[in-house]
């Protein structure tokens, strides 16, 4: 099988360093999360002023050295905005799209995804842009950045996104990482707007940790809804992204085993939050368990987790497909 094997869901981050205009709440600074991300990059004192550069570059470099993908989509993180600017006090985490663009542009082995709220006023504006300069993709996380995906005012967006065949790949469940969130905006059932106007839709990591409310006003649950939504609609897809964390891990067997939406689930890591091995005790053997943590890419942590539990090789090499990169060449 030949395609390129790549990673959607890979994080930026940092803190304003280099000129890269991130912004970092004070909370989110505090925060286990940011700890944990901090020390994967085995900072040494002198290159503290220079965290963000060295952020970017220690993540090419994983992806270069991986031995289970070829790339990996870098995401923007667009914030809170009101009267016309971004609301940085509200926003735990800003990572401006020329960031992302330029980290891709530097780097061969990463691709550019954008982030763009629909509530800003210049947001068709911004789509134009971003598409012009690379952006596969447009990432969004509405339950910190304070927008609601059902909101009338997202139709636009929609249409624009359908036009210019830009995938919308949207946070789906509670958040936890990054402080401030409305749980309830990660609801799937809030993207049928979307997928009614033809975008291409990937829900981040499968629809759990979410409780819906469906038409008829039953409660099911996030993953549940997922699958009948793929019944209705042949252009949404759900990415395994952070099924292999502490607190999604335990759901990563139902999914693969529901063959209701097996066909249209694409591996994504969400980078840098780190695989847990143990949270495939019981699918996984011990042995396969063991040789995973052994690992210390963390994309190939993840990835030999989710296949020893279970995953089969296409689910890797399905986003080119869905990005429009499936001509691209890559490993075979």
């Amino acid at each position: 099988m030949t395609g390129l094997r790549i990673d959607i869901h890979v994080h930026l981050g940092g803190f304003g360093t280099d000129g890269s205009g991130i912004s970092a709440s004070p909370r989110f600074r505090r925060s286990i999360a940011m700890r944990a991300i901090l020390h994967g990059l085995r900072l040494k004192a002198h290159e503290w002023e220079h965290v963000d550069r060295i952020y970017v570059e220690r993540l090419a470099s994983l992806v270069r050295a991986s031995t289970s993908i070829d790339r990996a989509v870098v995401l923007a993180m667009d914030g809170r905005w009101r009267e016309g600017s971004i609301d940085r006090d509200r926003s735990p985490l800003v990572v401006p799209n020329d960031w992302a663009r330029d980290a891709a542009r530097a780097h061969p082995e990463l691709l550019y995804g954008a982030s763009v709220n629909p509530l800003r006023a210049d947001a068709l504006d911004e789509l134009d842009r971003v598409k012009a300069e690379g952006a596969v993709l447009i990432k969004w996380l509405p339950n910190v950045q304070g927008f609601d995906p059902a909101d009338p005012r997202c139709m636009p967006f929609y249409r624009k996104l359908a036009a210019l065949r830009l995938p919308l790949l949207c946070h789906v469940g509670a958040e936890f990482t990054l402080p401030g969130g409305a749980h309830g905006l990660g609801d799937p059932m809030r993207l049928r707007g979307a997928l009614d106007q033809g975008v291409t839709v990937i829900v981040a990591h499968c629809g759990t940790l979410a409780c819906c409310l469906m038409e008829d006003g039953e409660r099911v649950t996030g993953r549940e809804a997922l699958a009948r939504l793929m019944a209705r609609h042949e252009n949404l897809w759900a990415d395994l992204s952070a099924m292999t964390s502490f607190l999604r891990g335990w759901a990563l067997r139902a999914v693969l085993d529901d063959e209701r939406v097996t066909s249209r689930l694409i591996d994504a890591s969400d980078f840098p939050v780190p695989p847990i091995p143990f949270t495939q005790l019981g699918r996984a053997a011990v042995r396969d368990i063991w040789q995973a943590w052994r690992n210390k890419n963390l994309f190939d942590q993840d990835r030999a987790l989710k296949v020893a539990a279970g995953m089969p090789d296409d689910m890797t090499r399905r986003a080119a497909g869905v990005l429009g990169l499936a001509g691209s060449g890559g490993a075979s």
